[in-house]
């Protein structure tokens, strides 16, 4: 049903235009694109939808079995549906129609540019992070996990073992610590069962969680600004060419 209210509006919206515009509309330079692609998605969904089926009811009724299509033909009907696919291009469309909506847009890709620098701080941030705990956890030099009582206590084998494995060398301990950076707090075991590990911890999480997600923010969020400036200015300035022409004429 969903699929069918969609084909309607759809079809209803490619009629009014071709009412609208007639021959033009299939040879509009600024939207042939649309236009025929448009025209594509409707003819496909009312093949498929409507035509098909119709012609599946009426052989049915008729000879009273289902019809049997040919591979080929099959093939057509799994190509038509592929067509639906070109629906979300639509999107496209309308999120250049929609000005709040296409200033995001354009000012989460202006920040995806500028976030190259922020993850290579990242990247290095880990880095030295993996290397510091390989050496302290991975090369024993914080005092080894315990377990027991005040008066008698015995190295806990079990997280020991667990601790080697996650901060044996550098690159175990960098995925390690980005899970850490993820809310991943099954690592800290490991690393916490000692002052000096909750300390050097605690350390990183500042640095990391709170540090690197504050620029983070900022780069976004002043990359957005700039770039929702710019679409404003570019905006302004069509608006008064196009009443510029409008004097004109």
């Amino acid at each position: 049903y969903v699929e069918n209210i969609f084909l309607i509006i759809y079809s209803f919206e490619l009629a009014v235009r071709l009412k609208r515009f007639g021959c033009l509309f299939f040879c509009d330079r600024d939207n042939l694109f649309w236009n025929y692609l448009d025209c594509i998605m409707v003819v496909g969904g009312v093949i498929e939808l409507w035509v098909l089926r119709l012609i599946s009811v009426v052989v049915t009724l008729v000879t009273g079995e289902p019809p049997h299509f040919s591979q080929n033909f099959s093939q057509g009907i799994k190509l038509l549906r592929m067509f639906r696919l070109l629906r979300i291009l639509r999107l496209v469309r309308l999120v250049k129609t929609i000005r709040p909506l296409y200033n995001l847009i354009t000012g989460t890709f202006e920040s995806l540019k500028a976030m190259q620098w922020f993850m290579l701080l990242v990247i290095l941030t880990i880095y030295a992070g993996g290397i510091s705990w390989t050496v302290l956890i991975g090369k024993d030099m914080l005092p080894p996990p315990m377990k027991g009582n005040l008066t008698h206590q015995v190295i806990d084998e079990k997280l020991s073992a667990q601790a080697h494995h996650l901060f044996g060398s550098v690159p175990d301990s960098m995925f390690s610590l980005f899970k850490l950076m993820n809310a991943d707090i099954s690592v800290t075991a490991a690393m916490t069962n000692s002052y000096q590990g909750q300390l050097l911890t605690a350390i990183f999480i500042v640095l990391t969680n709170w540090a690197l997600l504050a620029i983070l923010t900022s780069v976004v969020s002043d990359n957005m600004l700039s770039s929702s400036a710019k679409a404003d200015e570019e905006h302004a300035r069509e608006m008064a060419e196009l009443t510029k022409a409008k004097r004109k004429e």
